[in-house]
Formats: C-alpha cells, structure tokens, sequence
C-alpha cells in the first residue's frame, strides 16, 4: 500500500483524508514548498536614489532600449521608465526660482561691510575728540 512507504505525519494524513494518489500530494507540497521558497528569495529591494538617478539617466540618454537597461540593472522595465518620468519631472523644476539670487547675498553683504566701516569711522573720531587730537 502507498501509505506504508510515506513516513511523514502530515503528509500520511494528508492522503487518508483526502484520497489521493502519493504523486498528486506530493506534487501539491512540492508546489506549496517551491511557492513559499519564492516568496522568500523574492524580498522587495530598496534602491537607493543614486542607482535610481543612474539607470533614469541611462534610460534619458537613449543609448539603449528601456528592456535592455532593465534587464542589465536587474529591475522591471516598467520601473526604469517611471524612473525616466521622474527625473523629466524634477528637471522641469531645476531652474525654477528666482533669478540672480547670488547676487542680493553679494549686495546685502555690501551694504553690512559699509555700515561697519560707518561705525567704525564714528567710533574713531569720538576716540580722537577724547584724546584732544583731530583726525581727519
């Protein structure tokens, strides 16, 4: 009998409750198994923004097809172009602002530098009255 070779507890219940054949349950196991070993190998993966800047970039420049960069990186086409769309996204945004903001900091820095020197003048002439010298 097919029962007396299976030495598994679970697996020998398995077959006299259900009434299968040994190579019906054991393909359903083997199944269940292979099912829970994919689901441990296939962890989700974290990329960190910088593999995503590269391959968005390398799918911008058009050298190769979106397939062809998936499959070199190790990540679904489908993720390489919504990287693409990002950074087209973002780019619109780069140089956005307004212009010459280098510019004010230089001129505020111009007018602290002239009200120093300001102060400094005032305070040297009382220092100059107070001693009886003039300076001019």
């Amino acid at each position: 009998m097919i029962l007396s070779k299976v030495s598994c507890g679970p697996l020998r219940s398995i077959l006299s409750i259900v009434g299968r054949s040994f190579k019906t349950v054991v393909k359903v196991v083997h199944n269940h198994k292979e099912r829970e070993t994919m689901s441990e190998v296939k962890k989700r993966r974290n990329h960190t923004p910088e593999f995503k800047a590269t391959v968005g970039l390398e799918a911008l420049r058009g050298v190769k097809t979106i397939n062809e960069i998936g499959q070199e990186y190790g990540v679904p086409p489908g993720m390489v172009r919504q990287w693409k769309e990002e950074i087209q996204e973002q780019a619109k945004t780069l140089f956005k602002g307004r212009p010459g903001p280098k510019a004010i900091v230089a001129h505020r820095e111009l007018e602290l530098l002239f009200s120093e020197i300001g102060k400094l003048k005032l305070e040297l002439d009382c220092l100059g009255k107070k001693s009886g010298s003039s300076r001019s």
